[in-house]
C-alpha cells in the first residue's frame, strides 16, 4: 500500500509506506501483519519508488515513524488500520507545511 503525491524538490515530502512483515512459521495469517512507516522521500523520489522500509533505499531520505507486526484486520476498528489513517493524517500535516 502506497499514498503519497508526485514529490517537489522545493519541499520535503512524506509518505506511508506499508509492506509484509516477516512472522514465524508458526504463526498463521502471515500476510495479515504489515511493517508501517511514515518516511521522508528522497528529493525527486516519489512514494512508488520506495522498495524497503530502510535509510539504505534510494527513495528514503530518513523514517519518521515505524512500526514492525501490525496486525491488519478487515475492519476499521483493528490496529492497523487505524494506524494507516493516523498516519496518512499526519503525513498531509507534514506535506501542507
Amino acid at each position: 500500500m502506497i499514498d503519497a503525491r508526485s514529490n517537489t524538490a522545493a519541499s520535503p515530502q512524506f509518505a506511508v509506506i506499508s509492506k509484509s512483515a516477516h512472522m514465524p512459521s508458526r504463526c498463521y495469517g502471515a500476510y495479515r501483519y504489515q511493517h508501517i512507516a511514515l518516511v521522508e522521500l528522497a528529493p525527486g523520489a516519489r512514494a512508488e519508488d520506495v522498495h524497503a522500509i530502510s535509510t539504505r533505499d534510494r527513495a528514503v531520505q530518513s523514517i519518521i515513524e515505524d512500526w514492525d507486526r501490525v496486525h491488519v484486520g478487515g475492519t476499521d476498528r483493528s490496529e492497523g488500520v487505524r494506524l494507516i489513517r493516523r498516519l496518512r493524517e499526519q503525513a498531509a500535516m507534514l506535506n501542507a507545511a
